[in-house]
């Protein structure tokens, strides 16, 4: 019997370690278990106020995420660009103040592609300022991203290099932060219902994965 037992606790224990560092490295492991459209909501208001986009991310359909995800790495791309050509139109900015942005840049353009690189993004024409990705485009340039609700994470710490204080720009926060859901609508695996917010109503759609219903919007 203790013979058996030695032999079974080394798989156990390499089971268990492996348990734990796929639970750490995986943004996909926190469950999503609303059970109504609206739980999918209440959910969801209190998680984008952490900001945290692994809890986030299983509250969203992937279509929506991957919206989100590539809109945020193209407003990383071009946020240099966009930085210096509000430094040169306000004319005022002393020259030795435009050299230290150029050179703050050219460090956060290195974290950042070191960044994207280790999340496997291929940037291609993300870089480009005039190209614009429709919905079906980003689900597939998604899908070929590592871990994208930890890369959402950590553009946060690149933010002090753009002289932005504070967490990544989350654009669900204005909107859903005291949303009110009304008049849902429940068609098998889809659902809609009006969302109101300021006395102004929206039109907000759901759809039900693997039994738990998301956001999708």
């Amino acid at each position: 019997m203790k013979r058996l037992l030695s032999y079974l606790w080394v798989p156990v224990c390499i089971a268990l370690v492996t348990l734990i560092v796929i639970s750490y490295f995986d943004d996909s492991s926190t469950t999503n278990n609303a059970q109504t459209p609206e739980e999918a909501l209440e959910k969801f208001k209190v998680t984008i106020q952490e900001n945290d986009w692994v809890k986030i991310h299983p509250l969203l359909t992937n279509r929506s995420f991957a919206n989100v995800v590539v809109s945020r790495i193209q407003v990383a791309l071009h946020s240099p660009d966009f930085m210096l050509m509000m430094a040169q139109a306000k004319g005022s900015e002393k020259l030795e103040k435009k050299k230290e942005m150029v050179a703050d840049f050219s460090k956060y353009e290195q974290e950042l592609e070191a960044l994207l690189k280790k999340h496997k993004v291929v940037i291609g024409k993300l870089k480009d300022r005039k190209y614009f990705p429709s919905k079906e485009q980003k689900l597939e340039i998604f899908n070929t991203i590592e871990s994208p609700a930890i890369l959402m994470n950590s553009f946060d710490s690149l933010n002090k290099h753009l002289m932005l204080a504070g967490k990544s720009p989350n654009v669900f926060l204005p909107l859903y932060k005291k949303a009110l859901l009304k008049e849902v609508e429940i068609q098998v695996d889809s659902a809609k219902g009006k969302i109101e917010v300021n006395g102004v109503k929206r039109t907000i759609q759901f759809k039900k994965v693997d039994g738990s219903w998301r956001l999708d919007v």
